[in-house]
């Protein structure tokens, strides 16, 4: 709404903005009067194009209900594939002009025409980079070009009702119960909290996607209700290397109301975006309080998981140096723990393959031994990315930069990232991955015997070897079958497939409820 002091100057004198008066062009954004001699840039374009001859009356708008008018139609050709559609008319220029003169006065009225027939007369399509405009048919290819991402952060944080309010307010009272009910909504809405948890089988991790594409832009409109933001990403172009894409980074997930959140994260970006061969997805668990304990195993888990995971993944993935495999550390050390012979014993190992590993993430294996400057407190030696240094251990397929060292300045924010996964903005597919990446935190906290073996014996004597199926079996109970008959078919599909199948989206184009995401 304009407020009422603001003021513009119009040929010298100064008005309210809010002087029923004063229009602003459609096109310019500038301001004039009504009835002034001088028309705005937008009419006389419009007088220029219907009128041959030139007019030297005064011209003054006139009501569509006065009498003696001529219709003219007109268009502005070589204008109309620059403007933008809003859901009344395609574009200021796609209009009927009338105009009549009256005491040598010429009154003018402009309203748009029917939008079907104009589009279907004048042979106009929608752009494939900028869907929200229409092209001349014949100019689609040289005048529909890509916009750059636009930066934005619309992250959403849990909001916890007793910590905003202030200590001496009685929480019992009808206003601050509708508030908290507010809050919870909001909360469960952006996805931070949730009142189920039926698609992790009941688990409780947090997590964050990081969605990455080439090309593709979302306005501000889009956004209203989604938990995420838009970064830069430099490696992330379309495919003449010219405009930058958008990596969008979602805020902190819980529950199924988490990935209904990201159901409709992906439904935007899937009408708005595009993906190609640059992109991956990246998924960051959290929730977890590890100790060096279980991360010597999730490192032993991840080197044994290692070549059958990457199976179900394109093969451009398994050897990208954006997710490469880790350093065989520890592939020697499975009989290693179980040879300790006490508890003492097992300890010291532990810290043992606790420090190579964090030499590893910190790059400090050439060193004479571990920094304790160097912790969980402390950023990465060259900083959160690592100095873009594609040899260094955050660029390998399970990150444990984030997991080792405070990257974000967050006191206990730390995720272990899953970088694997290729180019999608298909919710299912991402969906599945990140039970999968559930599924490793949850094995490595409650399996570590069957990790230290590298198999699982069943109680009748049957072995069963230690691998992704395995995995799944034991962190999924319920819903186990559909997931592997999910990776099966991914295993079988990239033998002969590459990732451009993942690049095709099916997801509807509509919102869901949660049962609808727990049950898809």
């Amino acid at each position: 709404m304009i407020k009422e002091e603001e003021k513009i100057e119009i040929d010298g004198i100064m008005f309210n903005l809010s002087n029923p008066n004063i229009v602003q062009d459609y096109i310019t954004k500038e301001y004039f009067l009504k009835l002034s001699n001088g028309l705005s840039n937008f009419t006389k374009l419009i007088m220029d194009l219907v009128l041959e001859q030139k007019h030297t009356a005064p011209r003054k708008q006139f009501s569509i209900n006065d009498n003696n008018t001529k219709d003219y139609y007109g268009t502005l050709s070589g204008t109309v594939k620059h403007q933008t559609i809003d859901e009344n008319i395609i574009n200021p220029y796609l209009v009927k002009v009338v105009i009549c003169t009256i005491s040598g006065y010429e009154y003018i009225e402009v309203f748009p025409l029917d939008k079907k027939e104009f589009i279907k007369k004048h042979d106009l399509v929608l752009g494939i980079n900028n869907t929200d405009t229409y092209y001349l048919k014949r100019e689609l290819k040289t005048m529909d070009k890509p916009k750059p991402y636009r930066k934005f952060d619309n992250t959403y944080y849990k909001q916890d009702v007793k910590k905003l309010l202030l200590p001496n307010i009685d929480k019992n009272t009808k206003d601050i119960n509708e508030l908290s009910k507010n809050v919870l909504n909001r909360n469960l809405v952006m996805g931070v909290d949730s009142l189920t948890h039926l698609i992790l089988e009941n688990k409780r991790y947090t997590f964050g996607v990081e969605l990455e594409t080439c090309l593709g832009r979302l306005e501000e409109s889009d956004v209203k209700d989604l938990n995420v933001k838009a970064v830069h990403d430099g490696s992330l172009r379309d495919e003449a290397g010219n405009v930058p894409g958008g990596e969008y980074v979602t805020g902190i997930l819980y529950g199924d109301s988490g990935f209904k959140q990201l159901h409709e994260i992906c439904k935007v970006l899937s009408n708005k975006c595009f993906i190609n061969h640059q992109c991956g997805v990246h998924v960051h668990i959290g929730g977890m309080k590890w100790n060096k304990e279980d991360v010597v195993y999730s490192y032993l888990l991840a080197q044994h998981l290692e070549e059958d995971l990457f199976t179900m993944l394109p093969k451009s993935r398994r050897n990208n140096s954006y997710c490469r495999k880790l350093n065989p550390l520890l592939l020697d050390k499975f009989n290693y723990l179980s040879e300790a012979p006490s508890n003492s014993d097992y300890l010291l190992k532990i810290e043992e393959l606790y420090n190579a590993i964090h030499q590893e993430v910190a790059g400090t294996r050439d060193t004479e031994g571990p920094n304790a400057k160097i912790n969980k407190n402390s950023n990465h030696p060259k900083g959160s990315k690592c100095g873009y240094d594609k040899t260094a251990q955050r660029y390998c397929w399970l990150n444990y930069v984030t997991l080792l060292f405070d990257t974000k300045g967050i006191p206990n924010s730390h995720t272990l990232e899953f970088r694997p996964h290729g180019a999608t903005l298909n919710f299912a597919k991402i969906r599945n991955w990140i039970k999968i990446c559930i599924a490793f935190v949850y094995f490595v906290e409650n399996f570590k015997n069957i990790i230290k073996a590298g198999k699982y014996v069943h109680t009748n004597g049957t072995e069963y070897k230690l691998n992704l199926e395995l995995m799944i079996v034991k962190s999924y109970p319920k819903t186990a079958e559909k997931l592997i008959e999910y990776v099966r078919e991914r295993k079988e599909i990239f033998k002969v497939k590459d990732e451009s199948l993942d690049y095709k989206e099916d997801v509807l184009p509509i919102s869901r409820s949660i049962k609808e995401v727990v049950c898809a």
